[in-house]
């Protein structure tokens, strides 16, 4: 899991048209899109994701962000 986690900070972009969500680069042109699954979602003092409590993430699709 924090192999998983590790790989995932290294590419996470946030898309502009989806507060909230990110994605990891996959075969291009499709990304994984997902969310933290988290209520309310952590964040650090800065207002940034606060991967350290991060423990579930809730999967929305695979997805061509480039159409």
């Amino acid at each position: 899991m924090i192999i998983l986690v590790y790989l995932l900070c290294l590419v996470i972009l946030q898309i502009n048209s989806r507060a909230g969500q990110l994605s990891l680069d996959l075969d291009h042109p499709y990304r994984l899109i997902f969310e933290p699954a988290h209520e309310p979602i952590p964040v650090k003092p800065d207002g940034g994701l606060d991967w350290n409590e991060v423990t579930a993430i809730k999967i929305i699709g695979v997805e061509d962000t480039h159409e």
